[in-house]
C-alpha cells in the first residue's frame, strides 16, 4: 500500500490539529500578558457597593482582549500557506498583515522536529527551520502530520529535490543508513540530573518570585504589607525552614527539568551527520551535519568529573552563545567521546608538545579592573545606607580573584597541525577542539598594559562563536595568528 506524497511546489495548509494548538497557544500568551489583570481583578479591594454591580473597565477590557487575540489567531491559521519554488522555502502568512518569508535551502542551518505533550495526542509534530542570520528560530510550523513532517525535513535538509513518489522508500533508506552511536543509560540519566546546575535555577526561581511580588505589591498594597508583617513576626527557625523548603523545592525542579530533556536519549550516525533524538513529555529529534559543525567542546563541573558524567557540545554554524543550534550530547565513556570526536578530528595525544599558557598578570589585573574599581564605587555608594556594613562589597574581588586564578592555573592550548586543542576550566573541566580551515578571522589584541609586558590577546572568530586566548605571551600569540592565517589560506576546504 502506497502511503501519500506531497507536491512540495503547491501551497501546503497545516491539519485541523494545528488550529486547536494555535487557539490553545494564543489563550495561554493571553493569560501571560493578562495575569496582571486578573490579580487585580482577584485581588483589589472594592470600596463602594456598586463595585460589584456588572462588569468593571478591568473585566472589559481583558475580555475584549482576549477575544481579539484569539480571533487573530484563528485567522493566522487559515491564511498561513508554505511550499518549496526554485530551491526557496516559501512561508506566506498574516491576514491583515501579510507576510512572506523566502528561505534558501543552502542557508537552512537546522531542522528541529518536536513533540510536545499535546502534539503527541494530536498524532502531530512541531517543525522547527533555523538559519545562521538569526539567534532565534527562523520558521516555526507549529503542526504537521508525522509522515509530512519527516519528508518535508527530509526535503529541507538537502539542496537537491527528493523524489517522493513512494515515502515508504526515502523513510527506509533513511533508517538504513542510521547507525545507532550512543544511548543514556537510565542510570547516567540520574547521575546527570543529579548533577545539574542546581544554583542557576535557585537564582531563576528567585527572580520570577521577585517578579510575582512586585506585581502583587503594585495590584494590592495591603495583601503585601500583610506578608510582609508576618515575615517580619516570623521567627528565625521559620526564616531557615523556608530556605531549605526553597532550596529542596529548586533541587527537584532542576533534577526533573534535566531529566525529562535528556529521558530516552539515543544517538544516531548517518552519512553527513548525526540524528539526535530525546525528550519524555517533549520529544525532540535534531539532525546535525557534519559540515555544519564549526568546533566541538566536551565539559563537565566538579561534580560531574566526579561522576564521569561529561557534555559533549556539536557549535553549529549560526549559534553563537550556546544559542538554539549548538546541540548537547551528555556521555559516561571515552569510546563514546571518540565516537562523536573522529568524524570532526580525533581527540589529540600530547606527548612533549609545548602548550600556550596565561600570564599570571592576568589574575592581577582582573582583581583591580573587574574587582576592586567597582567594588570601591559600590561601598562609596552604599556607605550612607550601610555605613560599615558597606565594607562587605570587598569580599567580591576576593571571589574574583580566586576566579582568575583557577581560569589562569588550569587554561593551556595546544597549536596542532590540523588543529587549536584548549584545556581551561574553574572547578570542572572543558576541553574545544577547533579545525584551522574553520577559522573565520584571527585577531591579535594588545592593551597599553599588554605592549609593557610583553603580552597579547588572541581571538579566534568562527560562525559558531569566538574563542578567546587572553594574556598570553607576545611570542605565541604571533606565531598561532600567523600560522592560523597560513592554515586558512593553504586548505582547501569548505568551512559550512
Amino acid at each position: 500500500m502506497k502511503t501519500k506524497s506531497f507536491d512540495w511546489s503547491q501551497p501546503q495548509r497545516q491539519p485541523m490539529a494545528a488550529l486547536i494548538i494555535i487557539v490553545l497557544k494564543t489563550a495561554w500568551d493571553v493569560i501571560k500578558r493578562l495575569w496582571p489583570i486578573v490579580l487585580i481583578i482577584l485581588f483589589r479591594s472594592r470600596q463602594s457597593d456598586d463595585a460589584s454591580d456588572g462588569m468593571d473597565k478591568y473585566e472589559i477590557i481583558a475580555i475584549v482582549f482576549a477575544v481579539a487575540t484569539l480571533i487573530g489567531g484563528i485567522f493566522n491559521y487559515i491564511f498561513f500557506r508554505f511550499y518549496i519554488q526554485d530551491n526557496d522555502l516559501v512561508i506566506k502568512k498574516g491576514w491583515l498583515k501579510k507576510e512572506t518569508i523566502l528561505i534558501p535551502l543552502q542557508k537552512i542551518q537546522a531542522v528541529q522536529l518536536e513533540q510536545p505533550p499535546l502534539h503527541q495526542v494530536l498524532e502531530v509534530i512541531k517543525l522547527k527551520i533555523d538559519t545562521a542570520g538569526s539567534s532565534k528560530t527562523e520558521v516555526t510550523i507549529e503542526a504537521l502530520g508525522v509522515q509530512m513532517a519527516k519528508e518535508l525535513q527530509l526535503q529541507l535538509k538537502t539542496t537537491e529535490t527528493i523524489d517522493s513518489s513512494d515515502i515508504r522508500t526515502i523513510e527506509e533508506r533513511t533508517r538504513a543508513e542510521l547507525i545507532p552511536v550512543h544511548t543514556l543509560s537510565m542510570k547516567d540519566l540520574f547521575r546527570l540530573s543529579l548533577s545539574s546546575n542546581h544554583i542557576e535555577a535557585f537564582f531563576i526561581l528567585l527572580s520570577f518570585s521577585f517578579a510575582i511580588y512586585e506585581n502583587l505589591r503594585r495590584v494590592n498594597l495591603e495583601l503585601t504589607s500583610d506578608a510582609e508583617g508576618m515575615m517580619q513576626a516570623s521567627t528565625t527557625t521559620a526564616l531557615y525552614l523556608f530556605i531549605v523548603v526553597v532550596l529542596i523545592l529548586v533541587f527537584i525542579i532542576s533534577t526533573l527539568r534535566v531529566f525529562l530533556n535528556f529521558y530516552d536519549f539515543s544517538v544516531f550516525q548517518s552519512n553527513d551527520g548525526f540524528r539526535i533524538k530525546s525528550g519524555l513529555l517533549n520529544v525532540k529529534e535534531r539532525l546535525v551535519k557534519h559540515r555544519k559543525t564549526q568546533f566541538i567542546s566536551w565539559k563537565a563541573n566538579w561534580i560531574r568529573k566526579l561522576m564521569d558524567i561529561w557534555i559533549f557540545k556539536f557549535h553549529i554554524a549560526g549559534g553563537e552563545g550556546g544559542s538554539k543550534m549548538n546541540v548537547q550530547v551528555p556521555f559516561s565513556h571515552n569510546q563514546t567521546l571518540n565516537l562523536l570526536t573522529d568524524v570532526y578530528h580525533p581527540v589529540p595525544s600530547l606527548p612533549g608538545e609545548e602548550s600556550i599558557k596565561i600570564h599570571p598578570s592576568y589574575v592581577i589585573r582582573r582583581i583591580l579592573i573587574q574587582g576592586l574599581l567597582p567594588a570601591s564605587v559600590l561601598v562609596f555608594i552604599f556607605w550612607f545606607i550601610w555605613y560599615e556594613q558597606a565594607f562587605w562589597i570587598y569580599l567580591y574581588p576576593a571571589f574574583v580573584g580566586i576566579h582568575s586564578w583557577l581560569f589562569q592555573r588550569k587554561f593551556k592550548a595546544w597549536k596542532l597541525d590540523e588543529s587549536l586543542f584548549i584545556k581551561k576550566g574553574i572547578l570542572g573541566e572543558e576541553f574545544v577542539l577547533i579545525n584551522w580551515y574553520k577559522l573565520q578571522t584571527v585577531v591579535l589584541q594588545q592593551s597599553i598594559y599588554q605592549r609593557k609586558k610583553g603580552l597579547a590577546t588572541v581571538v579566534i572568530n568562527s560562525a559558531s562563536g569566538a574563542l578567546k586566548l587572553p594574556y598570553i605571551p607576545l611570542k605565541k600569540a604571533q606565531e598561532l595568528t600567523n600560522y592560523a592565517l597560513y592554515k586558512v589560506e593553504k586548505e582547501n576546504k569548505p568551512w559550512l
